[in-house]
């Protein structure tokens, strides 16, 4: 577990690193998935992955299988979750422990056989690109970055959220949802090296209004949330190309824990964007393709298979032939 290192250096000038920073977002991280087929559908890797809350359950499977047939295969995971599978007990069992005052309403045992059953017993050292998972520590109140052991405590102390789920303690520490304080860690990732940042979040639409005080205080809890990662946006975005990724397209009949249109999310985000990458794109891709073309020497300058990006011309007519090959390859199938 690191707390607070110092963002990596070398001589000279550096290599590019690409890192995909997931945020937290409940059962919309299903969006996060529709993402990831999009950017590796266009041949762009991460160097290192950095993961918060639902992020971390993505990022984790990502950094184990870094591939289109990987994130095929997170889509299957996520067409098969049910809202029962993850919040198990029922709603009595959960007003029964609000009753007793315990500290949480649902059991992790639904979400920790999830976890347990995509990961298993894999270790962070396992795993083909390098992974960090951020929890809050709330018995120091810092945020913890973990990038070493199992994977499963981990993701369960970063998924942890107060109050639904119960904290998870690790080496004498209790930890809860990683999204409480940085939503989208740019930080972590720019800490560990990176020097072009790809921050995938999840929509966060407010809260609906409810009876009670369950209403304020959800409102209260998601305007911290947004607040913090507009901070950090802003105060890291200046030091390394950032592009933010924030698929935003119209929901329908959403609930916060809603899985039954998982399906349907994971193929919106994916064309929303392709779509954002030709508009809104340009920029970062830019960037890359510079700081790539400067380190052309370099034997992995060429890991991110983007060969249209090699050229002069826009990033936009890149991804539209890209997708233009695709749709014809799936046509003449």
């Amino acid at each position: 577990m690191n707390r607070n290192d110092a963002p990596a250096s070398s001589a000279g000038a550096p290599r590019p690193r690409v890192a995909f920073v997931l945020s937290g977002g409940g059962a919309l991280g299903s969006v996060q998935v529709g993402v990831l087929d999009a950017l590796i559908g266009i041949g762009l890797r991460p160097d290192l992955i950095v993961g918060t809350s639902v992020g971390a359950l993505n990022g984790a499977w990502l950094a184990a299988h870094p591939d289109g047939s990987g994130v095929r295969r997170l889509s299957e995971l996520w067409r098969s979750i049910d809202v029962g599978s993850v919040f198990t007990g029922g709603q009595r069992r959960a007003l029964l422990r609000l009753l007793l005052g315990r500290d949480h309403l649902f059991s992790d045992k639904g979400l920790r056989e999830l976890v347990s059953r995509n990961v298993g017993d894999m270790r962070f050292e396992d795993l083909k690109v390098p992974f960090y998972v951020t929890a809050t520590d709330i018995d120091t109140g810092e945020l913890a970055v973990l990038d070493r052991g199992p994977l499963l405590p981990a993701i369960l102390a970063s998924t942890a959220i107060p109050g639904i789920f119960p904290p998870v303690r690790l080496d004498g520490h209790q930890y809860v949802d990683g999204g409480i304080l940085s939503h989208c860690s740019i930080e972590t990732a720019w800490r560990r090296g990176a020097t072009h940042i790809v921050v995938i979040e999840c929509p966060n639409p407010p809260p609906a209004s409810s009876f009670g005080i369950a209403g304020p205080v959800a409102r209260a809890f998601w305007a911290s949330i947004v607040r913090l990662c507009r901070l950090e946006v802003e105060r890291f975005g200046a030091r390394c190309a950032t592009l933010m990724i924030a698929p935003d397209f119209d929901l329908g009949p959403y609930q916060r824990y809603d899985f039954s249109r998982t399906g349907w999310l994971i193929e919106r985000a994916r064309e929303w964007t392709y779509q954002f990458i030709q508009s809104d794109g340009h920029t970062f891709f830019q960037k890359l393709r510079l700081t790539r073309s400067a380190q052309a020497d370099d034997a992995e300058a060429g890991d991110v298979d983007l060969a249209h990006l090699a050229t002069n011309r826009q990033p936009a007519t890149a991804v539209a032939e890209v997708l233009a090959q695709k749709h014809g390859a799936a046509a003449s199938s």
